[in-house]
Parts: C-alpha cells; structure tokens; sequence
C-alpha cells in the first residue's frame, strides 16, 4: 500500500492524502483532476507545479452490460444455481483507430485486466465474461 501527502510549503499541514495499491497504475503518476478534487486518478505524465493530466478514451465504450440475470439460477442448467457466472460485459470501438487496452482492468463484479499490447480494432466489439467457461458451455 502506498501513500501520498499532499503538504504546504512549511511541511506543517497536510493538504490531502490518499492510500493506494501501488501496482494501480504502474509507471504513472496519480493526481487529482481537477485539481483540488476529491478523486484520484492515473496521470498520463507526472507534472509537478502544473495541473494535472488525465487521457481519457472517449471511443472504447461499454455497449452492453449482463449484470445478475433476471433468475436466481441458470435457466439452461437447472442444477447450477448460480446465474451470475453468465455476466458479461461488452465493449465497442466507436472511433477510426485502434485502441490500447493495456492497463484496462475491471475490478468489481467481474474481476479482469486486459494483456499489455491487446488492441480493440475500430467498429469492433469484444465481450468479456465473468466465467468464460460456463459463458461457452451456455
């Protein structure tokens, strides 16, 4: 865990503070944007006495979410029990260009991070599940 102090120039008061996983954004800095904002992001570049920059990738979108199916249990195996392993997540590529996913993860309801130098092609779709082998079977 990992932690920063924001301080004032004497070194006597702390600003803001914030405690991290430091493998959240290996090689970049963290700032907060807008500056003075309460939330916390990964920095493109570290700019000490400049505003903060954050990329923002407004071409990969989420274009459809299978969160909790509708029953309790899989309707294709009345034995399962357990729904859930059918959630899903789709992604699309609006844009004209590749798109990184390096450093792309999800981290809450379905755990996953993308391979460093996976690519999503433009007009391409990609879906990932919260149990691919469940996800196939079905």
């Amino acid at each position: 865990l990992l932690h920063i102090l924001l301080v004032d120039p004497t070194l006597s008061k702390v600003a803001a503070a914030e405690s991290f996983d430091g493998d959240n954004a290996p090689g970049r800095s963290r700032g907060r944007v807008p500056d003075g904002s309460p939330d916390w992001y990964a920095c493109a570049d570290p700019t000490p006495g400049a505003p903060n920059r954050v990329e923002v990738e407004r071409n990969l979108v989420i274009n459809e979410i299978m969160y909790h199916p509708f029953r309790d249990d899989d309707p294709y195996d009345p034995d399962d029990g357990d729904g859930d392993d059918l959630e899903y997540i789709e992604l699309y590529n609006r844009g004209s260009a590749p798109i990184d996913l390096t450093g792309f993860r999800f981290t809450k309801g379905i755990s996953f991070a993308f391979s460093d130098g996976r690519t999503l092609g433009p007009g391409e779709y990609l879906v990932v599940v919260r149990n691919p082998q469940r996800f196939r079977q079905v």
